[in-house]
């Protein structure tokens, strides 16, 4: 994966990517990543439960849709952050008297 352009050799790129861990080091590490992967689990369970919370309300509003952002950016943004199923179950519910008014 070296570059064409990359004065350094392949073994003086490899040099300081190679190193001594200490076994204390090691077993953190090793332990961060579970951590790490719990927390990952756990997170995609609540997203899993929300998004069933969401569809219920979505259900609730009858099929109504959000309308089309103005700003092609900020809905670009929600898009790629994954957003859109939130704002659409948001969209205030005008038959229970919820859209703000």
């Amino acid at each position: 994966m070296r570059d064409r352009h990359c004065r350094k050799s392949e073994g003086e790129i490899a040099e300081p990517l190679t190193g001594h861990w200490r076994e204390d080091h090691v077993f953190r590490l090793q332990q961060s990543l579970k951590m790490y992967d719990s927390i990952q689990e756990r997170m995609g369970e609540y997203e899993q439960e929300i998004l069933k919370m969401l569809a219920a309300l979505a259900g609730e509003r009858g099929g109504a849709e959000a309308p089309l952002l103005k700003n092609p950016n900020k809905a670009k943004a929600i898009h790629t952050r994954g957003e859109e199923p939130m704002r659409q179950a948001l969209l205030p519910n005008e038959r229970s008297g919820l859209d703000g008014h």
